[in-house]
């Protein structure tokens, strides 16, 4: 056999489809790592969203760059919604219908955070009955839901890319 050939069919990063699989992602580790997490997830799927676009040529700032703006709160809005546009153009290029446009996509991932976040500030400040704590875990588990529905709806076009 020669040595040439095998170190070619060997190789793993030669492979299209196993590219391809490192950036599909289903739906049910979408909703597990978001909600374990409490939507840090969210920050990671973001970054590396980043890292796709930048590798894509779509995005021209550093995907360190948007890590550390999406930190930031006046800027988070921005950054997701650059990304979120990036990803439309990338489904218009390649003729997926999407779910969400742009603007509501992060209009609902930012308002669900905040929600999401003020939730979890009531909880940890305050003295709460037992229904009120279930009511609290009622809400937030719906405010990640809607930020899950939102990750995942935009990561099925790049899955499908």
């Amino acid at each position: 056999m020669n040595p040439q050939l095998t170190t070619q069919l060997e190789s793993p990063a030669s492979s299209p489809l196993q590219e391809k699989r490192l950036s599909t992602l289903s739906l049910k580790r979408v909703v597990v790592l978001n909600l374990t997490t409490f939507g840090l997830y969210q920050f990671y799927w973001l970054f590396q969203n980043a890292k796709t676009l930048h590798e894509r040529g779509m995005l021209k700032v550093l995907p360190e760059l948007c890590l550390i703006g999406l930190l930031i709160p006046a800027l988070n809005p921005f950054i997701v919604f650059n990304q979120f546009r990036l990803n439309k153009k990338l489904a218009c290029a390649n003729e997926i219908e999407i779910e969400f446009s742009p603007l509501a996509a992060t209009t609902i991932l930012i308002v669900s955070n905040c929600m999401l976040a003020m939730n979890l500030w009531q909880g940890v400040t305050h003295n709460e009955p037992t229904h009120h704590v279930a009511l609290l875990f009622a809400s937030m588990s719906f405010y990640l839901v809607l930020t899950t529905g939102v990750i995942w709806s935009q990561q099925k076009i790049l899955n499908a890319v």
